[in-house]
Order: C-alpha cells, then structure tokens, then sequence
C-alpha cells in the first residue's frame, strides 16, 4: 500500500485472512497510514522510518493470526491500532 500527501486507513479488523501469517507492506510518503488489526493479532514491525513516527505493538498473547508490517515512511506517520477510537492520538 502506498500514501503520498494524504491518509490511508488499512482495516483488516473483520478480514478473513489468506494465512495464519501475513506481511502489509506500506508506502508512506508525507502522509498517515493507519492499519486497523483483529484483537488477537500478533504484529511485527519490520518497517523502517526517516523524520517519522511508526507506532506498532506486539499484540496479544492470543492465538491470532500474525501480521508483518513493512515498509518505509518518510514524514509520515505509520500506525497499527485495534481500535478506531485511537486513530488520531498517536
């Protein structure tokens, strides 16, 4: 996924997912790229960021589903949520 000047929301909360293991790999360029997960999720953060913030959690310790987040962002911000009431906090 790319974003350039703008905001793009990734919502994978209710997806039915092709694996137990998937990679997101974001383009981030002066923008916001929000990926919305399940509660169960495990996440990795293989990204990388220049003059930006990429705010990615572990997860739980539930049996989920794993997702990799990759990718580069520069001036951008890189957020993985699992809620939307927290999308513009980070």
């Amino acid at each position: 996924m790319s974003a350039r000047f703008g905001a793009l929301i990734i919502d994978l909360s209710d997806a039915v997912l092709p694996g137990r293991e998937i990679t997101v790999e974001t383009d981030a360029r002066f923008s916001k790229v929000i990926v919305r997960v399940p509660d169960n999720a495990n996440v990795i953060d293989e990204g990388s960021s220049i003059f930006g913030k990429r705010n990615v959690t572990g997860g739980s310790q539930a049996d989920g589903p794993l997702i990799r987040v990759t990718g580069k962002s520069m001036f951008s911000k890189v957020i993985v949520s699992r809620g939307m009431d927290d999308w513009n906090l980070h």
